[in-house]
């Protein structure tokens, strides 16, 4: 048995004690995340693509509501400056590329993503990032989802995280759902099993990343 049938088995078995309601709440986390991201960005001169990307950046450790109360402070900084662009108040960034689980600040980062686009680099937060603009076939890999896989780190090796995003994948075959949606659903009910509070996001929907 590999490491990925381990993890495809956990994963599998709290994806089977989830209720209708459960997977409806929780595997719709990323489209009622994006709703309030798009609140953030609006009459901003930044695509809300890029501001799903500073959310991502910003995200590690946190809470989604605090993750959110950051990008609108992020949000209000830069429109007491008068909305800069990659030319003024962002030309200290480096814009050159980072490679791959390169680590930079969680706000030089969300910046690299407002000047230019730039997706951050972490092995959490690019994916995040992508899941939160749409792209429901990448496979977000936090400290949360590693332990319900049954690995005691919140730091995984490459090849665990590549395991558990297989382990993933083959679950959505098999369910019919978006990768992302069945990473979404686990999440939230681990999280809930484990008797973590719920936080609710601004529409009164349940957050599922609440830290």
């Amino acid at each position: 048995m590999s490491d990925a049938d381990i993890y495809e088995a956990k994963y599998d078995e709290i994806l089977l004690g989830a209720t209708w309601q459960e997977r409806e709440t929780y595997g719709r986390f990323y489209e009622h995340a994006r709703q309030e991201i798009a609140g953030c960005a609006t009459g901003t001169p930044y695509p809300v693509e890029w501001w799903c990307r500073a959310a991502a950046a910003l995200s590690p450790l946190k809470s989604w509501a605090t993750n959110m109360k950051c990008l609108w402070g992020l949000h209000n900084y830069l429109e007491l400056a008068g909305w800069p662009t990659n030319e003024n108040l962002m030309r200290d960034i480096d814009p050159t590329n980072v490679k791959v689980g390169q680590m930079v600040s969680p706000t030089e980062a969300a910046l690299r993503a407002l000047a230019w686009g730039k997706y951050p680099t972490g092995l959490k937060t690019g994916p995040f990032a992508r899941n939160l603009e749409g792209n429901l076939r990448e496979v977000t890999i936090d400290r949360h989802m590693t332990r319900a896989a049954g690995i005691e780190s919140d730091s995984p090796t490459y090849a665990q995280l590549f395991d558990m995003q297989a382990a993933i994948v083959r679950l959505a075959g098999r369910t019919g759902y978006f990768p992302a949606v069945v990473q979404a659903i686990i999440w939230g009910v681990w999280r809930d099993r484990k008797g973590l509070p719920v936080t609710e996001h601004g529409n009164g929907l349940p957050s599922l990343y609440r830290g």
